[in-house]
């Protein structure tokens, strides 16, 4: 190797010109790829008990509804008898961050890059998609019985922050009405992607201090997280409490990396027992019923309308990770 470096010196100082060329040809390295999951489909999972609340959970980047339900099939914690957990999958499509078709809420794009870009009409569409999910669990006279919430990790998290900020500000980026109010959210592993125009649109709408404070929030992140560093956590926090949400339960991990630990959602669940006023449930024992649902923003992909499927055919349908070579199946490890 330093030969090679001495012989690579010697020939850039007798051409450098022909060596400076050489240079700019060289390749970039490739972008991280992720393999397509083979499941598409959005997973609910039914509650055991009288259903009281329903929570949309969106995933991370290039990740599936059917991972998150071997999640919730893994963290006991999770499996509330009161409470209906949808779980979809985002569309496949091209993003800056990643090789390929990926699973993405919107298009990614590197966040820590000065003026990066927003995709607020991709991040417009998943609220729009989510409000849809949480406006059938209303019955049709309008009186509101279930609970709503939403939250999510990593870009599910960025995703399920922006539809917060839509709910007390109560309109899409694109001005449509958001017609919907969160009673709670959760984020874990993310950032606000819209965090530099916060302040400046809950001034311009003349309740949507008062509404921020009426959504209890619960944030987490790992401190070792290597991918989404927690201070991304600690601005999205301050950023939310500047604009009147002070409903914030906020918490560090030490360790878990860039993933959805079962210490959080251990948490989470306490957090949702207290907040949404359920009963706190005993032991789980028995396998969460699960069932696939057509989803017609996925339809073409999945080819059509989804049959009920049990607990272990989602766990056989989810595809595993590759990082750095290496397979896990560990929880949500990915952006």
């Amino acid at each position: 190797m330093r030969g090679a470096a001495q012989h690579c010196a010697m020939a850039m100082a007798d051409s450098p010109r022909i060596e400076a060329v050489a240079e700019e040809r060289l390749p970039r390295p490739p972008r991280p790829y992720i393999p397509i999951p083979t499941n598409l489909d959005t997973i609910v999972v039914e509650p055991k008990g009288e259903h009281k609340a329903t929570i949309v959970w969106l995933h991370g980047l290039g990740q599936s509804g059917s991972k998150c339900a071997a999640d919730i099939e893994s963290y006991k914690e999770l499996q509330h008898p009161h409470i209906k957990w949808i779980l979809p999958t985002a569309p496949l499509r091209n993003v800056d961050l990643r090789e390929g078709l990926v699973t993405a809420w919107y298009n990614a794009t590197p966040i820590f890059k000065e003026g990066h870009f927003i995709d607020l009409e991709g991040l417009d569409k998943t609220a729009e998609r989510v409000v849809n999910f949480l406006l059938k669990e209303q019955p049709e006279d309008g009186e509101k019985k279930v609970k709503v919430a939403v939250g999510g990790f990593s870009q599910g998290c960025a995703t399920a922050l922006y539809i917060t900020k839509c709910s007390f500000i109560g309109k899409y980026s694109n001005g449509n009405p958001f017609p919907l109010k969160l009673d709670a959210a959760m984020a874990f592993g993310g950032w606000m992607p819209t965090i530099k125009t916060l302040e400046e649109e809950v001034k311009a709408v003349p309740d949507a201090r008062q509404s921020a404070g009426e959504i209890p929030m619960f944030f987490g992140h790992c401190e070792d997280d290597k991918i989404m560093p927690s201070t991304q956590m600690g601005l999205a926090v301050s950023a939310f409490q500047n604009v009147g949400a002070n409903n914030i339960t906020s918490k560090t991990y030490s360790t878990g990396g860039h993933s959805f630990t079962a210490e959080e959602a251990a948490d989470v669940l306490k957090w949702l027992v207290a907040t949404l006023e359920l009963e706190t449930p005993k032991e789980v024992d028995e396998t969460p019923d699960f069932m696939e649902v057509k989803d017609p923003v996925n339809e073409e992909e999945t080819g059509g309308p989804a049959e009920n499927v049990t607990i272990s055919e989602c766990l056989e349908q989810q595809s595993m990770l590759q990082i750095d070579g290496q397979h896990t199946n560990h929880s949500i490890t990915v952006l």
